[in-house]
């Protein structure tokens, strides 16, 4: 049996592209699965693959203008 790679919350967190906090806070709430090790939560990478496929992962872009030129 192979082990599957586990992400720390701030790993997963720059994988995702936002706040480890905010990632604490989604995994305290349920919104994506983790399992808490001590004091430190870890995230399977299926799981982290998974909850980017339900397209649940807010994307931090600059919006794009449009028409707004001379």
């Amino acid at each position: 049996m192979t082990a599957e790679k586990l992400y720390t919350q701030e790993e997963a967190a720059t994988l995702l592209s936002i706040a480890p906090k905010t990632l604490g806070d989604w995994l305290r709430s349920g919104k994506i699965v983790g399992t808490k090790i001590g004091r430190k939560w870890m995230i399977t990478e299926t799981d982290l693959e998974d909850f980017i496929k339900k397209g649940r992962v807010i994307r931090q872009e600059e919006p794009k203008e449009e028409g707004h030129g001379k």
